[in-house]
């Protein structure tokens, strides 16, 4: 986390005593987040103040101690897609509570949609009452529907969207209509500091290793002794950005990002998951690999990558972690725990 916050030093003093809400804090990027921010607390004394929205404070108080029981956090039961946060103010929020699950896009689209939407909704009636100075609502590089072989990188110009009849697109859908609602509420009730960020892969620890993410399951596999398996083919074009670099991303998209503009967040470095499953067998030499499909030639590979050149010439943003380190660096840590 040091060297996560000397790569923008300037900007942790504008967070001094800053009130700052987190909806999905205990998720992947609000564990960043929240680490990130509890560093900077401690390293430069800057008497933050950070409210964790979460449905189960028991399993964090569990799971996260440290988190749970440090004196400028408090944790505050609020399932988002049902009810709003309790009537208490804050300068800054960041909105990054989405159910990150393939299973419930697929099989429940409708709760899907519910948590996004309603979510965002609710939040954004807590807002309109307590105007904090700025909002970030983290939403997601799935808002531009599938990327066209021709297409290298996606750019927050790109017109391209999901299928809305198709029965995976919920979560993208959610998503686009979330934003819109925070454009809607926004310019409805003069609501300032609404900012979009739009993340894409990113990696490192407290990515679930179970889910469906490729690159989680391979570090699975890393980790447990196991060969590396791949369930696809290994063609499939994906790009990723470290969790420390993230946390830094939407900090800095918090505080010094244009209201209501959107920006994307990842790296722009493309590699196949059979490249990336050859890294990662870098990491325990020896260790035998295996993609169970053989790519058809016929097809283009599905490919996920965006244009990041607005969030770098704008914000002086860049991915500053190399893959080859975070992957070693995301290793240590899951053996030390």
């Amino acid at each position: 986390m040091s060297q996560a916050l000397a790569r923008r030093p300037q900007v942790w003093e504008r967070l001094r005593g800053q009130r700052i809400l987190i909806s999905g804090g205990t998720g992947f990027f609000g564990q960043w987040l929240t680490g990130l921010l509890l560093e900077a607390d401690r390293t430069h004394d800057l008497g933050l103040s950070l409210r964790l929205l979460t449905r189960s404070p028991e399993r964090v108080r569990s799971a996260m101690p440290f988190v749970a029981s440090h004196p400028a956090v408090s944790l505050e039961h609020c399932d988002l897609a049902a009810f709003a946060p309790a009537d208490a103010p804050a300068d800054l929020v960041i909105h990054a509570a989405t159910e990150a699950s393939a299973t419930l896009n697929t099989h429940d689209p409708e709760a899907m949609l519910r948590t996004v939407v309603d979510g965002t909704r609710h939040l954004l009636s807590w807002a309109v009452r307590h105007r904090p100075r700025r909002f970030l609502m983290v939403s997601s590089g799935a808002v531009y529907g599938r990327q066209p072989p021709g297409v290298l990188r996606l750019s927050e110009d790109w017109m391209g969207g999901p299928d809305p009849l198709h029965p995976d697109a919920a979560y993208a859908e959610g998503k686009r209509l979330a934003e819109q609602w925070c454009a809607a509420v926004a310019r409805t009730h003069g609501l300032d500091g609404v900012v979009i960020a739009r993340p894409f892969a990113c990696m490192g620890p407290w990515l679930p290793l179970d889910r469906h993410f490729a690159i989680g399951n391979l570090m699975n596999d890393v980790v447990a002794g196991r060969p590396l398996t791949l369930q696809g083919d290994g063609t499939a074009i994906r790009s990723y950005l470290d969790g420390a670099d993230l946390a830094v991303w939407l900090i800095v998209l918090l505080l010094e990002g244009t209201p209501l503009r959107a920006y994307n967040v990842g790296s722009p470095e493309a590699i196949t998951l059979a490249e990336l499953q050859a890294k990662m067998a870098g990491l325990v030499p020896g260790r035998a690999t295996r993609i169970l499909q053989r790519a058809d030639p016929a097809l283009p590979p599905h490919r996920y990558v965006p244009d990041v050149r607005r969030a770098v010439e704008e914000l002086g943003l860049q991915p500053w972690t190399s893959i080859e380190d975070s992957l070693a660096a995301w290793q240590a840590w899951l053996e030390g725990h």
